[in-house]
């Protein structure tokens, strides 16, 4: 009877000691979004679209090249994404859906202006993460396994406004109004399962096993949030065009809906626990500031180079509750841990002109820094986590068609991150993420 007392006793001791080690922990916001670009044609030249912004996706890209479109126009552009993560297990993702729609409506008032009205998913959240840890005590085996999925995106209606009040000079703006239920398609759903079995082996009585499971369903909405988008393109010469992007910080108001399941079991017979909560909070989500700057060099009238280099304020990244603050990333962190980011993106496009269609191949490279979360020495060490900064390359392609009054666009990227922190996989190791996007669009020229 001693003997059985004390394993029992063990058995109730050891999981918490091991929750306490493992910090793995479903975040606020499921890390940091990934950004949506808008439209095929950009993300054929690797996102470098500053400096060329004339289609009807530059309400995004640059509002300020709006004016460049001499007819109405109406534009659609829908995607899908694969993302796989390779560490200790590989997890798999895809999903599509509609990423943008928006029409143009350039007009004549002294001088060229232009409206425009857009739906964008501009923030996506979907990724999976699973991983099994395991220590090895004496007389004692304690094995946790996490499974994670989210998927979601957050979305805005965006309203866009033109003016080149010179023909070197354009200058425009986009207000981004974002609330789930104008967009339909800004929420995401977060799935966290943790398993953690505590196996104790006190002989000659036989192994006691108990077990911990916790399940956590979460919804995050936004509520409500305002943000701004400003641009600007100057002629240099007939054959260069510069341009500027500014986003200033914004905040969104979230409701996060939680329903949480426990259910323990000591391992005797003699019944555990079964407990479900449901709760409801209300956080703020600020996303940074960035500046983007680019240029476009015309060979011609048949061929453009662009570059493009963005500087992100990702320091200013942080989920707000009440009076705290932290990362999104991880709780532990704190906003300033995280350096600013450099984003560093080129592309290519030719126009092949025939005598009743044009088709338009193009390329593009790209290099992005956002923020990690670094892998811990071991997991006796996992409580001393740290920012570290994420680095993501990547190669595009894509083909555009023109007949008549219809373009068509297809592109597809593939984007790598190497030896990424744990918020893809296991504390205690790093992984590497690919990630792949085919994205179509179709615009009709009034």
């Amino acid at each position: 009877m001693i003997r059985t007392a004390l394993v029992a006793s063990l058995a109730l001791i050891a999981g918490p000691r091991l929750l306490a080690v493992e910090t793995f922990q479903p975040t606020d916001f499921g890390g940091s979004p990934i950004i949506i670009g808008a439209g095929a044609r950009a993300l054929g030249m690797g996102g470098a679209f500053v400096a060329v912004a004339d289609d009807a996706t530059a309400n995004t890209w640059n509002p300020g090249g709006l004016t460049q479109l001499e007819r109405p126009e109406f534009a659609a552009t829908g995607g899908y994404s694969r993302r796989e993560d390779h560490g200790q297990d590989t997890v798999t993702t895809d999903s599509f859906a509609l990423d943008h729609a928006s029409v143009v409506v350039p007009f004549q008032l002294g001088v060229p202006q232009t409206v425009a009205l857009a739906w964008q998913r501009q923030l996506d959240f979907t990724k999976a993460v699973s991983f099994v840890q395991r220590e090895s005590l004496p007389d004692e085996e304690l094995v946790s396994r996490t499974q994670l999925e989210q998927e979601g995106s957050f979305a805005a209606w965006g309203l866009s406004y033109a003016i080149e009040p010179s023909p070197r000079l354009a200058l425009g703006a986009t207000v981004y109004l974002w609330d789930d239920d104008l967009t339909g398609a800004s929420a995401y759903e977060q799935d966290f399962r943790r398993v953690v079995t505590d196996t104790i082996t006190l002989p000659p009585d036989p192994p006691v096993t108990s077990v911990d499971d916790l399940q956590n369903h979460q919804r995050v909405e936004v509520d409500r949030g305002f943000s701004v988008v400003l641009g600007g393109l100057y002629r240099a010469t007939p054959a260069l065009t510069l341009g500027v992007v500014i986003k200033p910080r914004y905040r969104l108001e979230t409701v996060q809906s939680t329903r949480s399941r426990q259910r323990t079991d000591d391992g005797f017979g003699g019944g555990g626990t079964d407990i479900t909560t449901n709760t409801r909070s209300r956080s703020t989500l600020q996303m940074p500031t960035s500046v983007a700057l680019g240029a476009a060099y015309r060979l011609g009238d048949l061929r453009t180079i662009s570059v493009d280099v963005t500087w992100t304020r990702w320091r200013e990244l942080l989920v707000r509750n009440g009076a705290s603050e932290a990362s999104p990333l991880h709780s532990q962190l704190e906003p300033d841990d995280q350096d600013d980011g450099i984003a560093v993106r080129a592309g290519y496009e030719h126009i092949l002109l025939f005598s009743s269609f044009a088709l338009v191949p193009r390329c593009g490279v790209l290099y992005e820094e956002i923020p990690g979360v670094g892998a811990v020495p071991s997991l006796a060490q996992a409580t001393s986590v740290h920012a570290v900064t994420d680095r993501y390359y990547g190669v595009t392609v894509g083909l555009s068609a023109f007949q008549s009054n219809v373009l068509y666009d297809l592109a597809a990227q593939m984007r790598y991150g190497p030896d990424l922190g744990w918020q893809s996989g296991a504390p205690d190791e790093e992984s590497d993420v690919l990630g792949f996007v085919v994205r179509g669009g179709v615009s009709y020229l009034f």
